[in-house]
């Protein structure tokens, strides 16, 4: 009887050591085909997104055309696609108020804070800061080029 017991007790723990071995490989199976699903190019770089029709947008995306950096544009903020995370925004519009709203829809929906936007009213900038929002005014054009140039090139080493 005693033996019939270690007969047992053996095959349940050599059949539950199998089922947790094919168990274990059907999650990895399951977790190699969602990251390949989800997998991300390499060999192309992943793209900035730049809203707004303004002069600056305009300027800046012909500065990005000129480095080869890869980017999407929308005319406004119900433009954007919050299930693509984009490694930076850059909110440009002539319209403070979508430029707030964009970047606050990216930092609460997304939950980026690569956000860059510029400032065209003064009185706009309490919300801006209270909002943790990186700004540039229209006088600070030059700093945003070399400061974004420099975002842009340091995202790239990664």
């Amino acid at each position: 009887m005693e033996i019939l017991l270690m007969f047992l007790c053996g095959y349940i723990i050599l059949l539950g050591y199998f089922s947790v071995k094919k168990v274990d490989r059907f999650i990895d199976k399951i977790n190699t085909e969602d990251a390949e699903s989800h997998f991300i190019n390499t060999s192309r770089p992943i793209p900035l997104l730049v809203m707004g029709e303004s002069d600056l947008s305009s300027k800046f995306r012909m500065h990005l055309e000129e480095l080869n950096i890869p980017f999407d544009y929308i005319e406004d903020e119900s433009s954007l696609n919050t299930s693509f995370p984009y490694p930076f925004y850059f909110a440009l519009s002539l319209d403070d108020l979508s430029n707030l709203s964009l970047c606050i829809m990216v930092t609460k929906l997304i939950h980026s804070s690569n956000v860059v936007t510029s400032c065209n009213n003064p009185s706009y900038i309490p919300l801006y800061e209270r909002n943790g929002i990186t700004y540039y005014n229209r006088e600070q054009i030059d700093e945003f080029f070399l400061i974004s140039n420099y975002l842009v090139h340091s995202s790239n080493k990664h």
